[in-house]
């Protein structure tokens, strides 16, 4: 069983029968020749992280839940009090939702880059046939493109993926741009400090894992079947509504964070739950 891999190999991509074209926008991924949606850059990705979540269940370990059960507080608006605002014509809490998530996405070009921890000197066990020993050979800058694009091509990624779905919805410029914040993160979150340069050795452990997690453009198809209808209603009714909302204070932008989670390959565990050196309480 394969449990090591190069970059270029965790960047290979499915030969595509045809690409993922929506509103007027290419998208990453693309569809077989049976009609099946195809992720990207998943044609050896996808098999190593099912054989590092076979080698981490062979030594009896269990995968980490990566899902909205880690969220504390429920999504605002609900879906309920969503759609109702959408049969109303109320559309731009979604709009401006839809809209800051995907300027979010694009942030996480920073990973193509970004240089990643080096575990040797805080890590026990040898990690270099584990997912958390690949976040720096291919993983890190795979999720990079995934969330932005690439780029160098006019592919996009998930960034373009949440414009595509506010455009079907409301069609193009609906609504004024909303203000980007410098984050989405939730109030009272725990952040993780710096790895240090010298840690004790044999201070943590290390296991790799498939971490089961959402997908976060299902639920906003589903709410545009829901509550939408046909894209021309859902417009129809955004106009109708902002006639009739004309002296009423439109409603507060959705949390982006909403429901959206992220898979992750590779954690950690602690001995004699310590916890871990970089870990800030």
């Amino acid at each position: 069983m394969q449990l090591v891999y190069s970059e270029q190999e965790l960047h290979s991509e499915h030969p595509y029968a045809r690409p993922q074209r929506e509103c007027g926008r290419t998208l990453h991924g693309g569809f077989a020749a049976d009609g099946r949606y195809l992720s990207p850059r998943t044609a050896l990705r996808w098999p190593a992280v099912r054989a590092w979540t076979a080698a981490l269940e062979a030594r009896g370990l269990e995968r980490l839940r990566a899902d909205r059960s880690l969220l504390v507080a429920g999504r605002y608006p609900s879906y309920e009090q969503m759609k109702l605002m959408l049969d109303n014509g109320l559309g731009r809490s979604l709009w401006n939702s839809l809209t800051l998530t995907g300027e979010i996405e694009g942030r996480g070009r920073f990973l193509v880059g970004f240089r990643a921890p080096e575990f040797s000197d805080v890590v026990y066990e040898d990690v270099s046939e584990l997912a958390v020993g690949h976040r720096g050979r291919g993983l890190l800058s795979a999720h990079g493109l995934d969330e932005a694009g690439d780029s160098r091509t006019s592919v996009g990624g998930h960034d373009a993926m949440w414009f595509a779905v506010r455009d079907l919805l409301f069609g193009r410029d609906a609504y004024p741009a909303p203000a980007i914040p410098p984050h989405i993160g939730r109030p009272g979150g725990r952040a993780a400090g710096a790895v240090p340069a010298r840690g004790p050795r044999g201070a943590v452990a290390a296991d790799d894992e498939r971490v089961d997690g959402g997908d976060p453009g299902r639920e906003a198809f589903r709410l545009r079947g829901a509550a939408a209808g046909r894209p021309g209603d859902l417009r129809r009714r955004t106009r109708e509504g902002r006639a009739g909302a004309r002296r009423v204070p439109g409603p507060g932008a959705a949390s982006p964070s909403g429901g959206l989670t992220r898979a992750r390959t590779g954690a950690r565990r602690t001995r004699a739950k310590e916890e871990p050196p970089w870990s800030s309480k």
